[in-house]
């Protein structure tokens, strides 16, 4: 996943609009490079979030290979590819036509984050979506990011023995199974599909 080249795509997909359509706007090709990086980054913390265990079992890995054997990649934290993701998403402007197709990163974010601020514009960048584009499912979106919210909340402050997030509280770098998002989100039977 690492290997694919942003850079590249984004120039193929220049040059054929340049094909199809004519004159181009060059600025377009720096928004996609972006745009595809975030989808790359995006990917990684997915296949995090989707299996809780697969970060431990890497790190156990490294700390057992022989010296000399590298074969194994590195795996930043599901709190590393978010933080890395918000950077990318925050060069893409809402004027850009090319906005409206972060829906999934700015959603996947979202559900990996605890902290209070990065909620808040995690709900910025989706109501900036649902202002240009009125799709159900954006709506739909931030639904289900509240009701993930309110269960890891529930879940942290039952664990802590406490009542809410505070808003310096660290985000979870690994989920244990029992606040497994994507077993939750099923049990909540909310049908939801983030394009």
């Amino acid at each position: 996943m690492h290997s694919f080249d942003t850079q590249a795509w984004a120039n193929e997909i220049y040059a054929r609009n340049l094909m199809a359509f004519g004159d181009v706007d060059r600025i377009e090709i720096h928004l996609r490079a972006h745009i595809a990086t975030t989808y790359r980054t995006t990917a990684c913390l997915y296949m995090l979030l989707i299996a809780p265990g697969l970060q431990s079992y890497m790190r156990r890995r490294a700390q057992s290979r022989a010296a000399g054997d590298d074969h194994l990649p590195t795996l930043l934290n599901t709190e590393d590819y978010a933080a890395t993701t918000l950077k990318l998403l925050s060069f893409v402007p809402a004027e850009s036509p090319l906005f409206k197709y972060t829906t999934w990163p700015v959603f996947m974010t979202g559900v990996e984050t605890a902290l209070p601020e990065r909620r808040a514009w995690v709900v910025g960048r989706m109501q900036a979506m649902l202002d240009l584009c009125p799709w159900g499912m954006l709506t739909a979106a931030m639904e289900t990011l509240t009701e993930i919210w309110q269960l890891r909340d529930t879940a942290k402050a039952a664990s802590e023995g406490g009542d809410c997030v505070a808003s310096g509280d660290a985000p979870d770098t690994e989920q244990s199974p029992k606040m497994n998002w994507l077993v939750r989100l099923r049990g909540l039977k909310i049908d939801c599909l983030i394009v």
